[in-house]
């Protein structure tokens, strides 16, 4: 599993590096003044995520943090799991290849690249585990709007579903995401 953990300005800047205008799904500005990209520069070396180039005045940011920013800003597919106060919330971003899920910190953002479905299934359980009523919702990005969706709730270990209640299991999960994922 590849993490990484930035500051909410590191983050903005790769996000305005790949010339991301919004984030679906998260409200992170993604527009930088010149000073604060002076500062998310800084930072970003400092952690090791921006090394000077061969040439004078240039940079190479790490690759993987560039795939991994790069399928959050560009995903087609979110699904985002969340307790009922709203106070906590993880976002899983998909594109064709990749699977990043995100969480935003009071002091940062953190981004995981997942293996598969089953580990972004396992991985919003075991959030949702952690509140005793939550929300799972996934929704289509088409021109960086979230344009449709399915939302279901969980009350502890269970599924609360239109047709009833089913245990809070990763194949269930992947059952109700189904319409909306696709197979795979």
């Amino acid at each position: 599993m590849v993490t990484f953990k930035l500051t909410h300005i590191e983050f903005a800047a790769i996000a305005t590096f790949l010339e991301a205008e919004s984030i679906p799904g998260l409200d992170i500005t993604t527009t930088l003044d010149d000073a604060q990209m002076l500062e998310a520069r800084r930072q970003l070396q400092k952690h090791g995520y921006m090394v000077a180039g061969d040439r004078p005045d240039t940079w190479h940011v790490n690759d993987p943090l560039i795939d991994v920013t790069l399928t959050v800003v560009s995903s087609d597919r979110l699904v985002l799991v969340k307790d009922i106060p709203g106070k906590r919330s993880m976002q899983f971003c998909l594109d064709q290849d990749h699977i990043t899920a995100v969480v935003v910190l009071d002091d940062g953002v953190v981004l995981v690249l997942l293996e598969d479905r089953l580990q972004m299934a396992a991985e919003a359980i075991s959030f949702l585990r952690n509140t005793e009523d939550g929300v799972v919702a996934a929704a289509s990005v088409v021109g960086g709007k979230v344009v449709k969706g399915l939302r279901a709730r969980t009350f502890k270990d269970k599924l609360l579903l239109d047709a009833g209640e089913q245990p809070l299991t990763p194949r269930n999960l992947l059952a109700f995401l189904q319409p909306l994922l696709g197979s795979s």
